[in-house]
């Protein structure tokens, strides 16, 4: 065993949940080389909300709202675990984590098995570090998730980018015949409903879409 090994085997494991504003700032200022640091979160990056609304239309690029944990990890020795926190046993001292970069996989790349590496692992600790944030609330109205955009995540600022990109395109094109119900329908892909007034609904809906 080299002497970077024994000595990380006598630090305490300290565990952080999630890359938002809390666990990032925690995570910049926290002495490292006093800890073995393994951060677990589904995103690998602390996204600036207040600049997402910016993203859907253009003003901003995507990775302009974003900034790496990964840099950060490796130049002060820290683990990141791409995952989700599945339970916490606080008898134990331990956290189950599910793969999430795994279950994209079997979406998207059904002919390869990767069974082998199972889909969760457990991590001790010592100390644990919660700031996992939150997730949208649909209030059980049937319907919303299958049918509507999100603004939470960098990501559902690229999807809406690119559905009101398609929508001005489509409203672009000629007409057969310019009749009520092709008018009707132009009308239709142009127009936007923002439901929610907090700061981020009333960030997009300031901002036109017009790129």
């Amino acid at each position: 065993m080299s002497i970077a090994a024994r000595r990380s085997a006598t630090l305490p494991n300290l565990v952080v949940l999630g890359t938002g504003w809390g666990s990032f700032s925690f995570l910049k200022n926290i002495d490292a080389s006093k800890f073995n640091v393994s951060v677990v979160s589904p995103r690998d990056h602390m996204l600036f909300t207040p600049l997402l609304a910016s993203t859907t239309v253009g003003t901003l690029e995507h990775r302009s709202v974003i900034e790496s944990l990964r840099p950060m990890a490796a130049a002060k020795g820290v683990k990141f675990y791409q995952g989700e926190a599945l339970t916490v046993n606080p008898e134990k001292r331990t956290v189950t984590v599910g793969k999430a970069v795994l279950d994209r996989f079997k979406r998207e790349h059904r002919k390869l098995d990767l069974s082998v590496l199972g889909e969760k692992f457990t991590l001790p600790y010592d100390a644990l570090v919660v700031g996992v944030g939150a997730v949208p609330n649909t209030f059980g109205i049937p319907g919303v998730e299958d049918n509507t955009f999100f603004l939470k995540e960098a990501r559902d600022g690229k999807l809406i980018r690119g559905r009101i990109h398609d929508c001005f395109e489509a409203a672009s094109y000629p007409m057969e015949d310019e009749d009520r119900a092709s008018v009707e329908a132009r009308k239709a892909l142009l127009t936007f409903c923002v439901v929610g007034g907090g700061p981020t609904g009333c960030e997009f809906a300031g901002r036109k879409p017009t790129r």
